[in-house]
């Protein structure tokens, strides 16, 4: 067995280097090549804090009331995928993933969001990803509202629980 550990920003740097690694071992009998890529991206960054949160929400608002839905959508998103992240960093959720239908599920079912909150989400993260993603979508004010309001009620829990 041959384990090599890489970042991923490696794997581009050192593309000559694995494809030599698997040139070797094709011929040899018992033997073969597997890449496995980890997840975590380093690189990420910090997550927003309840005050740039709050001010993403605000921005996203303004947004909505200039007439537009898409931006304030991926804005309103934006905040609550920190928030969510917020939350179960202070439940100590341990959390596989940060895909953000994952994330929202995995709440739901430790009871940290209410159903209908849920429910709400799960199709905000549908929307999300047809917009981010370059496809058409059709947003409602009243959707968005409804974003900002789980938005809004969560951070503020957040809030209250934090001081």
């Amino acid at each position: 067995m041959v384990v090599e550990v890489k970042a991923r920003k490696e794997l581009v740097e050192d593309e000559q280097s694995i494809a030599a690694i698997e040139a070797a071992l094709r011929n040899r009998s018992g033997w073969r090549f597997e890449l496995v890529i980890d997840g975590s991206d380093p690189e990420l960054g910090r997550s927003l804090g309840a005050p740039q949160i709050g001010n993403s929400i605000e921005e996203a608002n303004e947004l909505q009331r200039g007439g537009h839905v898409v931006a304030p959508l991926l804005l309103l998103w934006s905040a609550t995928e920190g928030i969510l992240r917020l939350l179960a960093a202070r439940e100590n959720v341990d959390l596989e993933s940060l895909a953000p239908g994952y994330v929202t599920e995995r709440l739901y079912t430790l009871g940290l969001l209410g159903r209908e909150q849920y429910r709400i989400l799960e199709e905000a993260v549908r929307l999300r990803n047809q917009a981010a993603h370059g496809f058409q979508v059709s947003v409602t004010r009243q959707e968005l509202a409804n974003i900002a309001a789980i938005a809004r009620e969560l951070l503020s829990e957040l809030e209250s629980k934090a001081a």
